[in-house]
């Protein structure tokens, strides 16, 4: 079933923002997004006037899902010691990375969608990591 969202500015990252704009969502996937645009017959219409709707952001660069608590140890993930090798190649940040983490949803609702998390520390720190955040996984 469609969901029309109805009213909204809408920043589409093409030219400039689209004023009481519709956008139509069919399952998944936004199907259109149009200024007076008309909702399908049938599709749930949710009035979204004096909102601004854009395309998620990406986090790039970050210790996103992988640093809860930056003085508490236990809560660092990705990060080795300073006395570590300073080659650390085989640090991959997709294998500590947490979906459950607190800075999740707090990214998540400042409109973070996707991010390239990185491990930290040493001459070569590691392997960096794609991470979906609606999906709790990686691209690759």
């Amino acid at each position: 079933m469609a969901i029309a969202l109805v009213g909204a500015t809408v920043h589409t990252g093409q030219g400039p923002p689209l004023e009481n704009a519709t956008i139509v969502i069919d399952g998944a996937r936004i199907h259109a997004v149009g200024a007076k645009l008309r909702p399908p017959d049938g599709a749930t219409v949710i009035d979204v006037s004096g909102m601004v709707i854009t395309p998620g952001l990406v986090a790039v660069g970050t210790r996103l899902g992988t640093l809860d608590v930056e003085l508490e140890s236990a809560s660092v993930e990705a990060t080795l010691a300073a006395s570590a090798d300073p080659v650390r190649a085989a640090l991959r940040a997709a294998d500590t990375w947490n979906p459950a983490s607190l800075t999740v949803p707090i990214a998540r609702a400042g409109g973070i969608t996707s991010a390239l998390v990185m491990p930290e520390g040493g001459q070569i720190s590691g392997q960096a990591a794609y991470a979906v955040m609606g999906f709790g996984g990686f691209l690759g």
